[in-house]
């Protein structure tokens, strides 16, 4: 792997970090309803940033025969993520501006558990796809 193809797993690193406290604060023994609406921001930001790189890591490289068939199914699955990382911050976003309703608040934490029922199949494609590039 060459330098540059390092920075996405390394951002993205980061970004499930980011998500894993985010959903924390409101899934742990104490809501922290500030710190919760901080780092949720903090981690849409991330997760855009990391597909970012991760699409430009895939341009960058011209060598579409040398990924492993595992970085298109990630890709895939980091897109479909997104979209619902996106859904769930709009649904954030509405609730705290238009007030809590109680359906829009059902749909927003099963919404919170597809994300993190999402992440962990990005995660470890995204492992299984560095530990193949570094064995070809």
């Amino acid at each position: 792997m060459e330098a540059y193809q390092w920075i996405h797993p390394a951002v993205a690193l980061f970004a499930v970090l980011l998500l894993a406290a985010t959903a924390w604060t409101k899934l742990g023994p104490k809501k922290y309803f500030r710190l919760h609406y901080g780092l949720a921001g903090a981690t849409v930001t991330m997760m855009i940033v990391a597909i970012s790189l991760g699409i430009y890591t895939i341009v960058r490289c011209d060598c579409l025969d040398d990924w492993p068939p595992t970085v298109f199914i990630h890709a895939l699955l980091a897109g479909l993520f997104l979209l619902f990382l996106l859904g769930q911050a709009t649904m954030g976003v509405s609730m705290l501006l238009f007030g809590r309703k109680p359906r829009l608040w059902r749909t927003h934490r099963r919404n919170a558990k597809v994300l993190i029922g999402l992440a962990v199949p990005l995660v470890l494609l995204g492992v299984t796809t560095v530990v193949l590039l570094l064995l070809s």
